[in-house]
């Protein structure tokens, strides 16, 4: 921040499973002890999630605010919970997350003071409309290795250059000592078919590649934009 008298207000909004949850978490809880006491810092989750959050951050100035997780059939799909489901039905679910975002919408504009970045969940592109909306800048936690990111950017653009799902193919120019073959990755990635999973991919690739630096945060150098501010 320019100023110490400045208050800078970061939104956290984690996926609702641990291994999204913990890190931004974490974050949280180094932006409460940063060294500027203006850091205003708010959570969203949902009700299944919200305890495990609280009691983390019970020690902070941190604040939980909990979204309504609209009701929702699907007869392999169990609420939201921590419940285990496998990876096809998580992205189904994480599909479903956008019936959050009225709420979120209308909280978030009314939250004071105004808010000066979201960080949120790659599973949550529609987080940067709602950002965008209000001019407030978006960055993105992905749980993955910048590696790996790298990885799915390059298959998001470039034809597969085999017919086999065994065979081996190289990621040259960018990569070319590595060798992959279809198998490798996700069925989603490889046999894309209309609906709402590849939608949901689709969606996280044009959040991710349509965002400026200001608002998609992909790697470890925009660390350095935030800490300038604070």
């Amino acid at each position: 921040m320019s100023s110490s008298s400045e208050t800078l207000h970061v939104v956290l909004f984690p996926f609702m499973a641990k291994g999204h949850t913990i890190p931004l978490v974490n974050l949280a809880r180094l932006l409460c002890l940063h060294r500027n006491n203006n850091i205003t810092v708010t959570i969203f989750t949902t009700n299944p999630n919200s305890a495990f959050i609280r009691q983390s951050l019970s020690d902070t100035k941190a604040s939980v605010i909990d979204l309504t997780f609209p009701e929702f059939t699907h007869p392999e799909i169990p609420k939201e919970s921590k419940v285990q489901i496998n990876y096809h039905h998580f992205l189904s679910f994480a599909s479903l997350t956008k019936l959050l975002q009225p709420e979120f919408d209308r909280i978030l504009q009314s939250l004071q003071p105004d808010v000066s970045c979201i960080i949120s969940d790659v599973f949550f592109p529609w987080s940067l409309e709602s950002a965008s909306k209000l001019d407030i800048p978006r960055y993105e936690f992905s749980g993955c290795s910048n590696f790996t990111v790298a990885i799915y950017d390059i298959l998001a653009i470039q034809e597969f250059p085999v017919d086999s799902d065994d065979e081996l193919f190289s990621l040259a120019p960018n990569f070319p000592d590595v060798r992959l073959t279809k198998n490798d990755l996700e069925p989603e990635v490889i046999h894309s078919q209309p609906g709402e999973v590849t939608d949901l991919f689709t969606d996280i690739y044009s959040a991710t590649s349509n965002g400026t630096p200001e608002y998609t945060w992909k790697d470890n150098a925009k660390i350095t934009k935030i800490e300038q501010r604070v």
